[in-house]
């Protein structure tokens, strides 16, 4: 089985360094996480012997990964995130090639955001410290991580491959009426045989995996529970940086 799940970070450059603090930070105040000086992470609590685990931790790397801890072997580069098994951890590649952009610095009545355009689209991003400014005090709970895999970087029968692997070594769920919207639900080692007969409220976090065909770059997804109403958030995370599915809501 699979029994964690981590997400390595770059620690290369003072950015780099700034986003994995605040993250943390953030992350922290989850009641069911554990954090040091190097790493936060996460168990499930109902129940207590449930997998996989979820940490988050930097490396000596110039690109994020996402590793396996367990049985299964595999390695899948998607655009410049490596989604791989924890073995794989130490085979470090550094990702030399460029994409020309522009960055412009921009302002709106809550503070600054970057605005970065390449060949193909533009990006409006928030800087996770003024993410983690926003929410602190509000956390609840880490609901869920996971990764959107992009159609224009990956095939469908890779992501069904891993997906079949993923099945196999933990337990998965599709979102109702999605296949290509599954996620890693915390289990026992029995309940990878028997099935999952009492969904807990503990089961947390799970992983969600998605072969997306509306993006161009792979999203790595941390989902959060706040004690925020919808509307609170929406004020603190307007257009351009802030968006939201409709779809969800009306589900």
């Amino acid at each position: 089985m699979i029994s964690e799940i981590r997400f390595q970070f770059p620690h290369t450059s003072q950015d780099a360094v700034d986003f994995f603090s605040f993250l943390s930070l953030l992350l922290s105040e989850d009641v069911h996480s554990q954090k040091n000086h190097t790493a936060i992470l996460f168990s499930p609590n109902d129940p207590p012997d449930a997998f996989p685990k979820t940490s988050l931790t930097t490396a000596d790397i110039s690109s994020p990964q996402i590793l396996f801890a367990g049985d299964p072997s595999f390695d899948i580069a998607v655009g410049n995130i490596y989604v791989r098994d924890l073995t794989q951890e130490k085979n470090l590649r550094f990702i030399e090639r460029g994409i020309p952009l522009t960055k412009e610095i921009k302002s709106d009545a809550l503070g600054n955001y970057k605005q970065i355009t390449n060949n193909t689209e533009t990006l409006t991003l928030l800087a996770m410290k003024d993410v983690y400014k926003r929410l602190k005090g509000n956390i609840v709970r880490l609901d869920h991580t996971g990764l959107n895999f992009p159609s224009a970087l990956i095939t469908k029968n890779q992501w069904e491959q891993l997906s079949h692997i993923f099945a196999k070594h933990t337990y998965v769920s599709s979102y109702p009426g999605v296949d290509s919207w599954q996620f890693i639900i915390p289990a026992t080692k029995e309940e990878l045989v028997t099935g999952i007969h009492e969904y807990t409220l503990g089961r947390f976090p799970k992983f969600e995996c998605v072969y997306d065909t509306q993006i161009l770059i792979p999203i790595i997804q941390f989902d959060i529970e706040t004690s925020l109403s919808k509307d609170e958030v929406f004020s603190l995370f307007p257009d351009p940086y802030g968006f939201y599915y409709p779809d969800l809501f009306a589900r």
